[in-house]
């Protein structure tokens, strides 16, 4: 588990990042182009989603849904165009604090060893055991932990 926690993010911070308290606008992408070798994940990508509103990203495997949603806390940065959030291009945003205010829920489980409040945990590490309770609750898996 440490050493997924401990990889060096090549993804780096702006020079002067900012950390505005709240990102509770819209996600942007704004001609978005990313690669990944020399395939093109994404191509000229431009949509807007609103604050509150709910989305589904669908299409076959290798289409881009994966890379499009890890564009948005910077686990990549775009080759051409830009993604923002709340009006902020996220290459200028300090990447704690854009991840800080970001759930992000992957098609691919993995647990870590140790307990189950442990793994829930990772992403807080002072979480209360109430705090755990309420993620589990809003993650729906509360009725099967």
């Amino acid at each position: 588990m440490e050493s997924i926690l401990d990889a060096e993010d090549s993804v780096p911070d702006a020079k002067n990042p900012l950390a505005p308290a709240t990102l509770d606008d819209a996600i942007t992408f704004d001609d978005v182009t990313f690669h990944c070798g020399d395939e093109a994940a994404l191509r000229k990508v431009s949509v807007q989603i609103k604050a509150g509103e709910s989305i589904a990203i669908v299409g076959p495997s290798g289409a881009g849904k994966s890379t499009f949603a890890n564009l948005v806390p910077r686990f990549y940065d775009a080759n051409l165009g830009s993604v923002s959030v709340g009006g902020f291009d996220v290459r200028t945003l300090e990447k704690a604090s854009l991840r800080n205010q970001i759930s992000l829920v992957s098609q691919e489980a993995i647990l870590f060893s140790g307990s189950i409040e442990s793994n829930i945990q990772i992403g807080r590490p002072e979480a209360s055991p109430e705090d755990v309770r309420e993620a589990a609750r809003l993650a729906y898996a509360d009725e099967f932990i």
